[in-house]
């Protein structure tokens, strides 16, 4: 090995060492949550209200349409659209948590459950032929749910103390 290749086998070595031991800054997680909280609040919002959930699902299927995707989106029911805006409501609630107090626990939470949102979104785009334009709401849920959770793992022990147990 000439030392040309041994200098940047050291230096390579080196990095992926201060790759694995640099924690995450539990400011900068705090701001990861709120961050992906205002995210959801801003895609959430048009399905949590029954007007524009309407409005927001025609929209998603007049763009279905007209760029000819893959899969379907099927007619919606007064039923269908009561648990689009009770889900809303359930993820806008969580949205205002996490805005509120940005706990590590709850942004390590939110990341688990983005990977399950995830999972869900590709059983329906794999199995049921759900329209392609799940992936624009995919790719960012799955980023989300992996800077959460691996941020979370990064941040130092005693930052990953729920905050409504921290002592003054």
């Amino acid at each position: 090995m000439n030392a040309r290749s041994q200098r940047q086998t050291t230096s390579t070595s080196r990095l992926r060492l201060q790759i694995a031991t640099t924690h995450m800054n539990p400011k900068t997680y705090r701001r990861i949550i709120r961050a992906s909280a205002i995210y959801d609040i801003i895609v959430t919002l048009p399905f949590a209200i029954p007007v524009l959930a309407a409005w927001n699902l025609a929209q998603i299927t007049g763009l279905h349409n007209s760029l000819g995707f893959s899969g379907s989106i099927p007619e919606f029911e007064p039923l269908h659209i009561f648990f689009v805006n009770l889900m809303g409501t359930v993820v806008m609630t969580w949205s205002f948590l996490r805005v509120i107090r940005p706990d590590p626990l709850l942004g390590l939470l939110d990341g688990v459950g983005r990977f399950l949102f995830s999972t869900w979104m590709l059983y329906y785009l794999f199995v049921h032929s759900a329209t392609a334009i799940l992936w624009l709401y995919f790719v960012p849920e799955i980023l989300w749910g992996i800077v959460q959770v691996f941020g979370y793992l990064k941040l130092p022990a005693d930052a990953k103390k729920p905050i409504y147990l921290a002592t003054p």
